[in-house]
């Protein structure tokens, strides 16, 4: 192919000479220079193929005898695998044998299986991948499903939630590691809430160790959970009666299934008999032995036995108990540091359990109003509980035996005590009964047979009626002297509020007016100050 005379003058520009065109200034370059440049500028970013896509749509346009029979076989092809490139009426059509399942099928064909096709469709393949190589491209090229940017990711799969405690505290433990081992300020995790999230690292590693902590909780209680539910399920199952010993009603439903336990079952020789080692068994399930729990501490150092269910909610009041300690620590120490915190602003932790700017006035107030709710009510529990225990180990309630020493004295004078109470109610009641003897002996009034009743002696309607119209006048008259004496001391009361509501005014006024006064002063001698200074 002849060259033209510019496409001549362009190769003759060597590497160099380009590289010194594209990045000189524009004010040293020539005017052939400047229009190169521009050239280069403007097709820079051009894609070259191999043949030129103008080549090729003018092959389209020429008649089949114009052509040279490689150009009349490729657009022979290329009008079967794109026939909307071309007019049916305009240029007459090539013939050829190739279908466009079979051409593609071509286009399709590996690398490994190449040496194996005839040479006539290797040649045709060739000639295809020459003239046509981005469509033989974008055809082995798998198709991309083109990706929609949301602002939520709809196809975001989750993680799968561990069940297992064992595996859940080893993932969480190896989280917090790593927490631990990093000093960037963010972090992302998945483990918390099973989705990628980005976190502060402190934020993260607290929250780490709260849910380690609460796993490490649930796998120590998981096992006495589920022995607490299969006793509450069996008593349940066992003890549908009333156990209230003074209900006559339960008293008979349990003597009647006493009876019936007791009776032979029909169709067997002799009756069932308890086997006592599976109830020493079920009593040794239902019973427990607690030497760490505050009242086997407390009754010497032993061992308790305890029912499950007892047992547990002790733990639980005394694990209460030990979190009021120690909130009342962390709040004593931030009152300390409230007081002695010269700022306007104090930053607190222990009132909500989260960190928090206040005003240091107002910390001051709410820890002290907290420190004095936990002080009172740890005092209070403390109060009870040696209450409790003084009248358990004493005579009061006789549930736990005494180790002290004088026990048995004070057994002794209980029993003294009850023998003397009973010999003064039986004293009393007999002397009673002698007295009123005597007086039925004495009485004179009481030998003489009654008056015999008259009709004479009978009140009339008209008395009765009268009798009746008395008794409800009087009745109405003391009622109405009621009401004056209650409405008398309402009075007097509204009277009282009404002097100590006006006293706390005139308190409170006073207050306002000396503190008004005192603001004034500061001010009167802030301005002396100054004008002395000025």
């Amino acid at each position: 192919m002849d060259l033209t005379a510019q496409e001549r003058s362009l190769l003759a520009w060597t590497a160099s000479e380009l590289e010194r065109v594209l990045t000189a200034p524009v004010n040293q370059l020539r005017s052939k220079e400047l229009q190169l440049r521009k050239a280069m500028l403007v097709f820079r970013d051009t894609k070259v193929a191999a043949v030129p896509a103008a080549l090729l749509a003018s092959w389209r346009t020429k008649l089949p005898s114009e052509l040279k029979p490689e150009q009349r076989e490729w657009v022979a092809m290329e009008r079967v695998l794109h026939p909307d490139l071309y007019s049916t009426k305009l240029t007459p059509a090539v013939p050829t044998h190739w279908t466009k399942d079979k051409l593609l099928s071509l286009i399709q064909t590996p690398e490994e299986q190449i040496s194996i096709l005839p040479p006539k469709e290797r040649h045709v393949r060739d000639l295809l991948w020459h003239y046509d190589n981005v469509f033989c491209l974008e055809l082995i090229t798998p198709k991309a499903v083109p990706v929609s940017h949301h602002a939520v990711n709809h196809t975001q799969q989750g993680m799968k939630v561990e069940v297992d405690i064992d595996l859940r505290c080893r993932l969480v433990q190896q989280e917090l590691d790593r927490a631990m081992a990093n000093p960037n300020d963010m972090m992302d995790s998945s483990i918390l809430h099973s989705a990628p999230q980005r976190f502060p690292t402190q934020v993260l590693r607290l929250e780490l160790e709260k849910e380690l902590d609460r796993l490490l909780l649930s796998q120590l209680y998981e096992r006495e959970t589920a022995e607490w539910k299969a006793l509450a399920a069996s008593l349940d199952k066992t003890d549908d009666g009333d156990s209230s010993d003074s209900d006559p009603e339960a008293q008979i439903a349990r003597l009647a299934k006493a009876k019936a336990a007791g009776k032979p079952q029909s169709g067997t020789k002799k009756a069932t008999k308890p086997s006592f080692q599976k109830q020493k068994r079920a009593i040794q399930d239902t019973v427990v032995s607690s030497a760490t729990c505050l009242t086997a501490l407390r009754s010497g150092g032993g061992a308790v036995s305890f029912r499950k269910m007892d047992l547990f909610g002790e733990l639980t009041m005394e694990c209460r108990v030990w979190e009021k300690h120690l909130r009342l620590r962390a709040v004593d120490t931030e009152l300390h540091a409230a007081y002695n915190w010269p700022g306007d602003h104090f930053e607190t932790v222990a009132l909500h359990g989260f960190t928090q700017m206040q005003q240091t006035e107002k910390v001051k107030a709410a820890l002290t109003r907290e420190q004095n709710t936990l002080v009172a009510q740890l005092v209070a529990n403390e109060v009870m509980e040696e209450m409790l225990e003084f009248m358990l180990e004493g005579w009061v309630f006789g549930e736990r035996e005494s180790r002290s020493a004088v026990a048995t004295v004070l057994n002794e004078t209980e029993q003294a005590l009850k023998f003397g109470l009973f010999c003064m109610t039986l004293m009393y009641f007999r002397g009673l009964s002698l007295l009123q003897k005597q007086k039925n002996v004495w009485n004179t009034h009481a030998s003489k047979p009654p008056p015999p009743t008259t009709k004479l002696d009978k009140p009339s309607l008209l008395q009765g009626e009268r009798a009746r119209q008395a008794n409800r006048q009087r009745y109405l008259y003391l009622t109405f002297l009621q009401l004056d004496a209650a409405n008398v001391k309402a009075k007097i009361g509204l009277n009282r509020k009404y002097l100590r509501e006006q006293e706390r005014m005139a308190a409170y006024r006073q207050k306002l007016y000396a503190q008004h006064r005192l603001a004034k002063q500061e001010t009167r001698a802030s301005t002396h100050v100054q004008s002395a200074f000025i």
